[in-house]
């Protein structure tokens, strides 16, 4: 399955990297076209990159080392930063307060981009995707809401485990997230300290 996600943005890449090559300086060459054709290679090379990152973060989790770096940040800047990686214009983020500390860096900051990455591919693209952050006087609570359909209650606590990938990959019920995307998902969390937990209805998973 991970071959599989990641052979699928290579060959994405090939073949409008490809196409650019063929009409480039023909007399009837059609811009706009070629200019889809480099958007689409540049979101193929983006879903390569981050296949890549969470197969970098599974061998350090297998050498028992953190997966990426960690340190104390404002979590108005965690979210922007996750929000400037995004670029997804039906991706709203519901900004806190500043001051507010959290335990973040760069590990947070991709935490939230794959939640956000899986809850697109499964809201339809007109669909809103919404990220907020809840503070409480000891912690903070992120959630993202989508309109696609939630993980089913049997899978939700497999849904971040190694040993609950295939399950949730094959299912109708599960929520496919490409390459390693709800293990990366776990990593991050376990790095972190914090707790990851799938919920929601139909039409409003959280």
């Amino acid at each position: 399955l991970v071959v599989h996600d990641l052979r699928n943005p290579a060959a994405a890449l090939g073949a409008n990297i490809s196409y650019v090559r063929e009409v480039l300086g023909e007399p009837d060459m059609d811009a706009a076209e070629v200019d889809d054709a480099l958007t689409d290679a540049h979101v193929a090379l983006h879903d390569l990159m981050r296949g890549l990152d969470q197969l970098s973060w599974l061998g350090r989790w297998l050498q028992g080392t953190a997966p990426t770096s960690t340190h104390p940040e404002d979590v108005r800047t965690v979210l922007e930063a996750a929000k400037a990686r995004i670029k997804r214009t039906n991706v709203l983020f519901d900004l806190p307060p500043e001051g507010v500390q959290v335990q973040g860096g760069e590990t947070l900051e991709r935490l939230v981009e794959l939640l956000v990455a899986n809850s697109c591919q499964h809201s339809h693209t007109s669909k809103t995707v919404t990220v907020s952050a809840h503070v409480a006087p000891e912690s903070v609570d992120f959630r993202i809401h989508d309109a696609g359909q939630p993980i089913s209650e049997d899978l939700r606590e497999l849904a971040f485990s190694l040993e609950g990938q295939d399950q949730v990959k094959s299912r109708i019920d599960g929520r496919y997230s490409r390459a390693l995307g709800l293990f990366s998902v776990g990593l991050l969390a376990k790095a972190l300290g914090v707790t990851v937990t799938s919920a929601g209805k139909p039409g409003d998973a959280v």
